[in-house]
């Protein structure tokens, strides 16, 4: 019985072995089959890519374009034959930055290919080369006007707005409200030409703003000497009215060079004057280098948000003259505790010149002292930005019933463009000086204390600009005269007793 059972067990483990081999030699026949199939596959997706309607590009780990549609090739103007790296299709995309995000991850976004807006998403390809596969199609118009008895925005125009909105008012510094602007512009319409302006009040004057960057990097706001926009902008400022030039080479009343010499760059070009409770805040430029680029919704977006980009920039504006003038009263009130307990003149003025000139920037900063008894307007030493020989002549008379009095008894602020020439400064006989001195730009302060005349705070000169000093700059150096005019006062019946 024991022999039967062994028996069984051999035929058994024979019959095992015998299947095991059939398995492990058919398998053997079917994987180099299926191994022609895998290789394959990226042949297949090679196919589908080119066949898509869509522009597709297929990235691999690295940078390198594996992929790269017929759809792609137009919109990012390539030649026949021509298959660039990533680097070289990132600076025809606006914004860069965005693009080559979509190159490494997968992800959504919104930016122009050579000024055309699009749409883009990016997915991961698994396999035994991962690769990244973008896809882009022609953005959805964010603007949608219909009739419902009367104009109304489209819910997306809505959401668009808002969005628009949220982002440029997440920060009260004014750079990052201008670079807030200017990359959220690049993500609702094609831009191949960007800038804004802004208005310096210091100087009166409008200075330009860019985004700019190496290619790859993220951008950052720079500031410009000069405008990409010639005379449209001027147009813009002079007029406050917004600009809308479909094909800027056909001519037209507004010249983007007023002698006719120069061919704009750009071939369409949209501009809005930033309006802000019926101010001029600066303006918001666009342009694309195709004729006809921009059309009637691109028009309409920009004149959604511009009114927000306006207010918004008004607000930052506020906000930095706010904080100018926070630092520039805790910098006078720890001047205040520090000379609050000085007697001598000479050391006071010293102290006050030395504290007051960090805190306003201008070339020319002193105190002028007015003699009762000798009837005399007598500068003091030290005088910043005067020489010591020109401040110790820096005297005049005041007589009796003059008109240069009749100026001091009014306890006015003289505020001039040009002290050199202004009638003023001739009536108090300050005009000489300022002549010789090239004084520009200049404000006299009155000293007041107990409403008598002390003398006169000078500022000379911004280190910006020739523009007169601002209303909001004249309120802060009321606010520093009273509060130096106190202690100049306690020091002067001190020395009196």
């Amino acid at each position: 019985m024991i022999e039967g059972q062994t028996l069984i067990w051999g035929i058994a483990f024979l019959l095992f072995g015998l299947v095991f081999v059939l398995l492990v030699w058919s398998l053997l026949r079917v994987v180099p089959r299926v191994r022609p199939s895998i290789q394959d596959a990226p042949q297949q997706v090679f196919v589908q890519v080119q066949s898509h309607s869509d522009a597709v590009l297929i990235i691999e780990a690295g940078g390198r374009v594996r992929d790269i549609n017929n759809t792609a090739k137009e919109w990012f103007d390539l030649v026949e034959g021509e298959f660039p790296n990533i680097e070289r299709l990132g600076r025809r995309v606006r914004p860069g930055e965005r693009f080559l995000e979509l190159c490494a991850t997968d992800g959504q976004a919104r930016f122009s290919v050579n000024g055309r807006l699009v749409d883009a998403s990016s997915y991961r390809l698994p396999g035994p080369a991962p690769a990244i596969l973008i896809a882009m199609r022609p953005a959805e118009t964010a603007l949608s006007l219909v009739q419902a008895g009367q104009e109304s925005l489209s819910i997306n125009s809505l959401k668009t707005v808002s969005e628009f909105g949220q982002a440029i008012a997440s920060s009260l510094s004014l750079e990052a409200t201008l670079e807030a602007v200017l990359s959220n512009v690049e993500r609702l319409i094609p831009s191949d030409f960007l800038e804004i302006k802004s208005l310096d009040e210091a100087t009166g004057r409008f200075l330009t703003y860019r985004l700019a960057g190496p290619t790859g990097s993220i951008r950052t706001l720079q500031q410009e000497t000069q405008s990409q926009f010639g005379e449209y902008s001027t147009y813009l400022v002079s007029h406050r009215k917004e600009l809308f030039i479909a094909d800027t080479h056909t001519p037209t009343e507004v010249r983007f060079d007023a002698a006719g010499l120069r061919v704009p760059p750009m071939g369409s070009y949209i501009g809005f004057p930033l309006i802000a409770y019926g101010r001029l805040m600066g303006t918001l430029e666009v342009g694309v280098i195709p004729v006809n680029g921009f059309s009637s919704e691109d028009f309409n977006i920009l004149q959604l948000i511009t009114g927000q980009a306006a207010v918004a920039i008004r607000n930052a504006g506020l906000y930095e003259v706010q904080q100018r003038w926070n630092s520039q009263l805790f910098g006078l009130t720890n001047l205040s505790q520090a000379v609050g307990s000085l007697r001598d003149l000479k050391d006071l003025f010293t102290r006050l010149v030395d504290g007051l000139s960090p805190l306003f920037d201008v070339e020319i900063l002193g105190f002028l002292l007015y003699n009762e008894q000798r009837h005399t307007l007598e500068g003091q030493t030290p005088f910043h930005g005067l020489p010591n020989n020109i401040a110790q002549m820096y005297k005049t008379v005041i007589s009796p019933n003059s008109s240069s009095e009749r100026r001091i008894l009014g306890q006015a602020i003289i505020s001039t463009a040009d002290a050199s020439q202004d009638s003023a400064w001739a009536d108090l006989g300050l005009q000489d000086v300022a002549q010789a001195a090239s004084m520009r730009a200049s404000a006299l302060i009155p000293l007041l204390s107990a409403g008598r005349f002390l003398g006169y705070l000078q500022l000379s000169n911004p280190k910006e600009g020739n523009s007169p000093i601002s209303q909001e700059g004249l309120r802060l150096l009321n606010i520093v005269a009273n509060q130096v005019a106190a202690i100049i006062d306690n020091a002067l019946l001190v020395q009196q007793a």
